[in-house]
């Protein structure tokens, strides 16, 4: 019955931290390549994570992008690599241009 409890109390444990982090990635508070090291955190010193989101900045910005039509336009360009494809999604830049400038 112990070993149970001890597992159910685990499992909430991974959920809340789990929970918590997604919360800290959508608020802009971390950033993807953090997950793992928030999850820890999370896991290990739920207050302390609580605190560390409750003060950090925001770092990565949300909603203010919108690469829309763009980035359909740069998918169907097969001539581009998936560098270029992200740089110029990023960048604004359309897959015209890119044909048309971007050359050697």
């Amino acid at each position: 019955m112990l070993a149970k409890l001890e597992a159910l109390e685990a499992a909430e444990a991974s959920r809340t931290a789990e929970a918590a982090v997604t919360l800290a990635l959508k608020a802009g508070k971390i950033t993807p390549a953090q997950k793992p090291w928030a999850e820890s955190y999370a896991l290990s010193d739920p207050s302390g994570f609580a605190d560390f989101v409750a003060q950090a900045p925001q770092v990565v910005p949300i909603g203010k992008f919108d690469f829309g039509s763009d980035t359909q336009a740069l998918k169907a360009d097969a001539g581009l690599d998936e560098a270029t494809r992200q740089v110029s999604q990023q960048m604004g830049i359309s897959a015209e241009t890119i044909s048309k400038y971007g050359k050697e």
